[in-house]
């Protein structure tokens, strides 16, 4: 017993690539919080309430953890109403029945909550496609200079991955050993990576490294080419959400002006009127 405490044990891949797809430790569900959440997967009519399971995988949230947190939003907007009614009955003094006037908002209003529970994941995820566009926009032209020191696919994509310890990096970095432990091509592994999150970008390097890995094609160029257009594209984007944002505080400013103007000659337009 005591060799065999120090004889290495055999390590499922299975449960290593678990854990290496893992970044971020997740605090364990209660008992209550998994079996709210699973009841809520199983309401079949609440299908219109799911959200984009891309946006989920994007911002590393379990659907489970998202069932749970609309269900917890769920009751929260059935409970809430009647609580309320119930205060305002005993302060006022109303009859009880006017309780039940609160049973159609309760619906309402649990509703709303769990489809903002979607908001929030589909805004997060929003924000973090762009921010893995922007990313992958740099990783493009750290690639094209890996290829240019005559480095192989493989190892130009390996070593740009390397080179930040942002999570979008680091994400990359992930799927590169995924690919290696599966025995796939990286480019194949990032074609995929690109459907599953919704980011075209890493579909185009994965097209381009695919023509270097299998024909043995020079692509700095296009790679260059690529990663200046991303970069220029997104600039042109940042400016022209600049620009609307620029156009929303507009009417709102010019409407405070009038509404100033209106309350510094209201006294003495009425003076003049009264005189």
């Amino acid at each position: 017993m005591a060799v065999s405490a120090f004889v290495p044990k055999h390590v499922k891949v299975s449960a290593a690539l678990e854990v290496l797809g893992s970044t971020s430790e997740k605090a364990p569900a209660s008992k209550w919080n998994e079996q709210l959440g699973t009841a809520m997967q199983r309401q079949s009519w609440l299908n219109f309430l799911r959200v984009d399971p891309r946006d989920l995988d994007l911002t590393r949230t379990s659907s489970l953890t998202h069932a749970t947190h609309q269900a917890v939003a769920g009751v929260a907007g059935l409970i809430l109403p009647p609580v309320l009614g119930v205060m305002f009955t005993l302060i006022t003094g109303m009859p009880v029945t006017t309780i039940l006037f609160s049973l159609p908002l309760s619906l309402i209003l649990a509703l709303v909550l769990m489809y903002a529970v979607n908001l929030t994941v589909t805004q997060k995820a929003k924000e973090a496609r762009q921010e893995f566009s922007r990313a992958v926009a740099t990783y493009i032209e750290l690639v094209a200079a890996e290829r240019r020191r005559n480095s192989t696919p493989q190892v130009a994509l390996t070593r740009a991955a390397e080179v930040a310890d942002s999570w979008v990096f680091k994400r990359l970095q992930e799927e590169l050993q995924l690919a290696k432990y599966q025995g796939i091509r990286p480019w194949d592994s990032f074609k995929r990576l690109s459907k599953e999150l919704g980011v075209p970008e890493l579909a185009d390097l994965a097209d381009l490294m695919k023509i270097a890995g299998t024909e043995g094609a020079s692509v700095y160029e296009p790679l260059r080419n690529r990663g200046k257009s991303l970069r220029i594209q997104m600039l042109n984007d940042a400016r022209t959400k600049a620009n609307a944002d620029t156009e929303k505080t507009t009417l709102p400013m010019a409407m405070m002006g009038v509404v100033f103007i209106v309350l510094i000659a209201t006294p003495a337009l009425t003076k003049l009127l009264m005189s």
